[in-house]
């Protein structure tokens, strides 16, 4: 019977998940049982996870086991760029903090005078989070924020 090692060390029977944590199968087992001094598999001495034979870095960390350093998780950092003044990232932004609230906005058509594109759009979006508009071509998100910036009119 052919076994396999999870993230977190376990020998498991499985070939995907493991029967004892539900981690994913990272590696098969050695075919003989490994003494109780020596571990069946080495691990990142960062975040515990299974180090895979050959890997260069953690997966569950970014640990780089070459040079035994952690990532930049700014991406700012990673490209060269001074980190931007008062960017300390919070833990968590508070959820009743609003950054931009737009309510019962209208636009009209920029080619057709008195013809409403927009109707009563209203829409918010808190500190830290990101808002997408998605919509077919002519669904007016343009129109919508070239009104917004003044570039349009009303």
């Amino acid at each position: 019977m052919t076994m396999a090692l999870c993230q977190d060390g376990h020998t498991t029977q499985a070939t995907d998940f493991c029967d004892q944590c539900g981690l994913p199968v990272v590696e098969a087992a050695p075919a003989d049982t490994p003494s109780a001094a020596e571990p069946a598999v080495s691990v990142c001495p960062n975040c515990g996870a299974a180090r895979p034979a050959g890997a260069l870095f953690c997966e569950s960390c970014g640990y780089d086991y070459t040079t035994g350093a952690l990532p930049e998780s700014d991406l700012r950092t990673e490209l060269g760029l001074p980190p931007l003044p008062g960017a300390a990232p919070a833990d968590k932004p508070p959820a009743d903090e609003t950054a931009l609230e737009v309510k019962n906005w209208t636009v009209y058509d920029p080619e057709i005078a008195g013809r409403i594109a927009l109707d009563n759009i209203s829409f918010s979006a808190r500190k830290g989070e990101i808002v997408g508009f998605a919509g077919l071509m002519g669904a007016g998100r343009t129109e919508l924020f070239l009104s917004m910036m003044g570039v349009s009119s009303l």
